[in-house]
C-alpha cells in the first residue's frame, strides 16, 4: 500500500513541528502504520501518545489492540476487531484496506501451508460467513468436498510453490546421483 507513504511522511512531519498534536493525527498515523505493516513504528507511536489521549479515545485503544494482534500474528482476532469496531470516517477506508490485506494474507498462508482444511477452521480464521468463504474458495480455484457431514477444502498450491517443490525434488535427485557416483 504505497499510497499511504506520503500521508505518513506528512503526519510525521506535523507531529514533529507541533508542540502538542491533536488526537486525530495520532489516530490516522497509527492506522497508516498498521496498514503498511510498520508495527514497530506503531508501537513507538503508542509510547509517544499522551496518556490522557490513550485513556479518552476508544478508537486509539482499538488501534493499539490491532497492533498487538498483528505483532503476535493473531490474524483472526485482527479481522474480528476490525469488523466489530465502528471506525471514524477518517480511517474507515484504511481499516477496510487492512481487513482486505489481512484476509489475503490468511488465504495465502492457508494455500501455501495446507493440503486440506475443514470449513469450520477456515470460517473461524477468516470470520466469513459460509457463503462468503465458499465464494472465496471458488475464486481461488480451491475444491470443496463433503466428507462425513463436514466440508473439507483443498487449497490449490500457487504456481510458485509447486515449481519450488519440483525444483527441490530435482535437486534432491541430482544430489542422490552425485553421492551414488562418489560412493562407487
Amino acid at each position: 500500500m504505497e499510497k499511504y507513504n506520503e500521508q505518513i511522511e506528512l503526519l510525521e512531519k506535523e507531529e514533529l513541528e507541533m508542540p502538542t498534536s491533536e488526537i486525530n493525527l495520532y489516530i490516522k498515523l497509527m492506522a497508516y502504520y498498521l496498514v503498511q505493516n510498520k508495527l514497530f513504528d506503531a508501537k513507538f507511536l503508542w509510547s509517544r501518545i499522551p496518556v490522557n489521549f490513550k485513556a479518552e479515545t476508544k478508537e486509539l485503544q482499538r488501534l493499539n489492540e490491532l497492533q498487538k494482534n498483528l505483532a503476535s500474528n493473531n490474524l483472526a482476532e485482527v479481522l474480528i476487531n476490525i469488523s466489530k469496531t465502528e471506525w471514524s470516517d477518517e480511517i474507515k477506508g484504511v481499516m477496510d484496506d487492512l481487513k482486505e490485506i489481512t484476509m489475503e494474507n490468511i488465504f495465502r498462508l492457508i494455500g501455501n501451508s495446507y493440503t486440506s482444511i475443514l470449513d469450520e477452521t477456515l470460517v473461524s480464521l477468516t470470520n466469513l460467513h459460509e457463503d462468503q468463504f465458499k465464494q472465496k474458495c471458488t475464486d481461488l480455484d480451491w475444491t470443496v468436498e463433503n466428507c462425513d457431514q463436514q466440508l473439507v477444502i483443498h487449497p490449490k498450491k500457487p504456481a510458485s510453490i509447486a515449481n519450488n517443490n519440483a525444483d527441490s525434488e530435482y535437486q534432491l535427485s541430482k544430489l542422490t546421483e552425485f553421492v551414488s557416483f562418489l560412493e562407487n
